[in-house]
């Protein structure tokens, strides 16, 4: 099966005003399977307009776990009453864990060791791995090329719709209705947004430590989303360092940048 962004007549509907719809051509009808993952394999395969040979199951590699908690006075280090909270975790499976790029270590960092994980200071265990990224692949000869998110998407693109303007979180930075369509504009390229498949939206906040309070709760666009584009004009090379710069506009968020919000890959479309 594969995913193709066309114009079926008399039925597809989206609740977006693009132009084109993103259908999953299969040989009969069935439900949509979920909680799927990519390994690097199949990422690679994805990329190059293949299908992968196999997926994964979330439950390969990890699962959720809802914790009950209870809030404790500054003062004298005592429960709060009526003051009780869950938060939710998540324990890896065996052979899982995460990937994490450090930059200005030089030799300073050993090959493997121990450290604190997480908010619980969860004991934890590292080594060093080999891995290249997924390679930026340009647009074609016809201007056509894809997005597909890796990580959460924080956008604010605004549109003006019937005159007024509004923000469209679905939308990457850069991205506004001009002449009826939805157009990415940077000053240095230029395509016309045409297809998008998302996902409902989730929603993150996390703690401050520096304010010591809670982050305001966004909404943000799923990793794994995919948006299509066509017409491309400009500097190719400005377009692959956007992306891998992270998507972001001139006034960002720095401390989500940080976080690792808005990655994304980008290949062919054809």
């Amino acid at each position: 099966m594969a995913m193709e962004p066309s114009l079926l007549p008399g039925g597809v509907a989206a609740s977006c005003d693009l132009p084109r719809t993103a259908c999953l051509r299969v040989g009969k009808q069935a439900k949509v399977t979920t909680g799927r993952w990519l390994d690097g394999a199949g990422l690679a395969a994805y990329l190059a307009a293949g299908v992968p040979d196999a997926t994964l199951a979330t439950t390969d590699l990890y699962k959720r776990e809802t914790r009950l908690g209870i809030a404790l006075d500054a003062n004298s280090r005592t429960a709060e009453t009526g003051a009780l909270y869950t938060t939710e975790t998540v324990s890896f499976a065996k052979n899982s864990g995460f990937l994490v790029g450090v930059e200005g270590a030089g030799n300073l960092l050993p090959e493997s060791g121990l450290l604190r994980l997480g908010g619980d200071g969860k004991g934890a265990r590292y080594r060093r791995v080999n891995f290249t990224r997924p390679s930026i692949q340009m647009p074609g000869t016809e201007g056509r090329f894809r997005l597909i998110l890796q990580t959460p998407g924080l956008f604010s693109s605004p549109v003006q719709q019937n005159g007024q303007g509004r923000k469209a979180g679905w939308l990457p930075n850069g991205i506004g209705l001009e002449n009826g369509s939805y157009l990415l504009r940077r000053d240095d390229f230029s395509a016309h947004l045409v297809c998008a498949a998302i996902p409902r939206h989730d929603v993150i906040s996390g703690w401050d430590l520096a304010n010591w309070r809670p982050k305001t709760a966004e909404r943000t666009v799923p990793a794994g989303s995919v948006y299509w584009f066509e017409d491309f004009q400009g500097d190719p090379g400005k377009l692959a360092g956007w992306v891998a710069d992270g998507l972001w506009g001139k006034n960002d968020d720095k401390t989500r940048r940080a976080e690792g919000f808005n990655r994304a890959c980008m290949t062919t479309w054809t």
